[in-house]
This record gives structure tokens, C-alpha cells and sequence, in this order.
């Protein structure tokens, strides 16, 4: 079964998620109990905050995913400083 299916939007003529990994945990502490990660990567932090708040796609994956979610959702945004340096 899969996870999720994700429609690659537009955003100004050009697709503003950049790539999505999605896939079940593996049993470990680290996990802190939650069994699913997603990574979405975004072109800049404005495509980020689209998604967020107006993309229809995403707006429509919510509701599909809010009945069938059990506890907390953790999100982080983060920039990567590892290719900067």
C-alpha cells in the first residue's frame, strides 16, 4: 500500500517542492513513537510557507490524513547548513 501520493503543484510557472521522501520508521528509540517521516524539500522558504498555508493539494492531503492520524504530528523547518559550509 502506498503511503501517500503527492501532486507536484505549481507555484509561477515552476514546481516549488523540490523532492518528497516519505516511508514507515524503523524500530528504534529514536523514533519517540512516531511511524511515518516525510521529508519535503522546497526551493526557498517562501514555496515552503505556500505549501503551507494555500497550496490546494496539500490542503486536500490534510483531510484525507487528519482522520487517520493517531497523536502529534512533529514538523521542523530547517535550513541546510552542512552544503553551505
Amino acid at each position: 500500500m502506498a503511503i501517500a501520493t503527492f501532486v507536484i503543484e505549481i507555484q509561477n510557472s515552476e514546481p516549488y517542492i523540490i523532492s518528497v521522501q516519505a516511508g514507515r520508521t524503523l524500530s528504534d528509540a529514536r523514533t519517540k513513537g512516531y511511524t511515518l517521516a516525510v521529508k519535503t524539500t522546497f526551493r526557498n522558504l517562501d514555496d515552503m510557507s505556500f505549501y503551507d498555508s494555500a497550496c490546494e493539494a496539500h490542503k486536500r492531503l490534510k483531510s484525507v490524513a487528519a482522520p487517520l492520524r493517531e497523536g502529534d504530528v512533529f514538523t521542523a523547518y530547517f535550513e541546510d547548513e552542512v552544503a553551505l559550509a
